[in-house]
């Protein structure tokens, strides 16, 4: 399992994502991409995954795997000098608000995401594997073994067909076992959903945001409050089709585990298989994955019987792990929100234009809690209430479910704005709008660590 490196390539993660992805979209048997390889000594990131699962979605969640810290570091960088160009009244602005930290943030995190080019190693099948010689093909699949062993982590792209596919079982728990009791923390698992909720978390985040601030900018002191919860629904509203996708996908992975401690080789599916072992570009005969792939079960496990127990009794364990709580990582939640902080550089920027310096203290600390905090908070709520319900096959009812909890969850959502409504009152008329912003920080800082604490 161990063996040599002479063989081992990898390419940079960037490679396979130009083209929107075009190496990801162009199916399993296309064969021109082995020059974007290289000869390496370790692979950082093995990517495992069902060529049955959408190219589209597989290339956004590995943009958002590879370059979403990157966009938010740089658009929240934009955003500043932003508000700083406002601040100093470079920029033209209104007097209770601006959206220019929100037009540079947008702009440069969408050009940072699409086009910022990760450097990582990765383990590709089709690239990194000779596909048009068809004796390098097969060198290529016997050191898969050499491959897996010298990987520091593996990034499994998971869809529905992942844990019915062969080839993707056996790359796990070769992982698994080759790294042994040191393997927790090195599965990385991104469901392939999360290439459909994220952009559209980004984008209600930037339209109810923005629609808060062009609102505040024309609103009297009366309805500032009225339109603020306005946006506040829409915000919630928005995430609603983001929570029922990741209600099904928990079903689903649940499903998955379920499958996990049945598994059996006989009843695994091999693309080979699965396209009569001829080769679709050439119509030559191929040999048969499953061959192989066996002769390697006996030779690393013992047998294949040794090879269904490990995967019965560990895989799912480290499937789970790799999840957490919510099966999207707080993290990732937190860089989509982005446009939270933008909207608050407006705000603190304009405050600070006015002299109004506390004003501009307090909604930097309720800035970071809502951002870090209060919103990962209400879609933790919304996904573990729609969570207690089970999925439907009627759609219509499974998506009333997921209705009702965004409901329930915006009753609490509205608690906790109600709380931070009577919080500014009281601090406002005791003059202590700061340690009151502190009070607000804490509190919601230590619900949201509970919320998304570790299993």
């Amino acid at each position: 399992l161990g063996g040599g490196v002479e063989h081992l390539r990898a390419t940079h993660a960037f490679a396979p994502l130009r083209r929107f992805g075009a190496v990801l979209r162009s199916g399993a048997e296309a064969s021109t991409d082995f020059g974007l390889s290289f000869p390496t000594d370790s692979i950082e990131h093995f990517w495992t995954h069902s060529w049955r699962g959408s190219g589209i979605c597989k290339t956004l969640v590995l943009l958002a795997q590879y370059n979403l810290v990157a966009a938010a570091s740089f658009s929240v960088l934009a955003a500043a000098i932003g508000g700083v160009l406002t601040a100093l009244d470079v920029l033209p602005h209104g007097p209770k608000s601006s959206l220019w930290s929100m037009v540079f943030g947008t702009a440069t995190f969408l050009v940072v995401g699409v086009f910022w080019r990760s450097k990582k190693r990765v383990f590709l099948d089709k690239v990194c594997i000779e596909q048009s010689d068809l004796e390098k093909k097969q060198q290529g699949v016997d050191s898969i073994g050499t491959y897996v062993y010298h990987s520091q982590k593996m990034l499994v792209l998971w869809d529905p067909s992942y844990s019915s596919r062969l080839w993707c079982i056996f790359e796990m728990a070769a992982f698994a076992w080759a790294h042994g009791e040191d393997v927790a923390g090195r599965i990385i698992v991104r469901p392939l959903v999360f290439g459909a909720v994220l952009p559209w978390l980004f984008l209600t985040a930037v339209v109810s945001w923005s629609l808060l601030e062009v609102l505040t900018s024309v609103a009297e002191a009366h309805t500032l409050p009225t339109f603020q919860r306005f946006c506040i629904i829409i915000a919630t509203a928005g995430s609603l089709p983001c929570v029922h996708i990741l209600r099904r996908c928990g079903q689903e992975l649940q499903t998955m585990m379920q499958h996990l401690s049945e598994f059996s080789v006989t009843r695994a599916d091999c693309h080979c298989c699965s396209i009569g072992h001829v080769d679709l570009e050439t119509g030559e005969k191929i040999p048969c994955d499953r061959a192989v792939i066996e002769a390697c079960i006996v030779a690393w496990f013992g047998s294949v019987k040794e090879f269904e127990a490990h995967v019965h009794k560990d895989l799912a364990c480290n499937f789970q792990q790799s999840l957490g709580r919510f099966g999207m990582p707080y993290a990732w939640l937190v860089l989509a929100k982005v446009p939270v902080v933008w909207a608050y550089m407006d705000f603190i920027a304009v405050n600070l234009s006015a002299g109004e310096w506390t004003a501009a203290g307090e909604l930097s600390l309720i800035g970071l809690a809502n951002w870090l905090g209060a919103i990962p908070l209400s879609i933790a709520l919304m996904v573990r209430m729609s969570g207690m319900f089970h999925r439907r096959e009627n759609r219509l009812l499974d998506a009333a479910f997921t209705f009702a909890s965004g409901i329930l969850s915006l009753l609490v959502t509205d608690l906790i704005w109600g709380s931070l409504q009577l919080m500014k009152a009281f601090t406002m008329a005791h003059d202590i709008q700061l340690a009151g912003a502190c009070v607000y920080c804490f509190t919601v800082g230590a619900l949201t660590c509970i919320a998304y604490r570790k299993c």
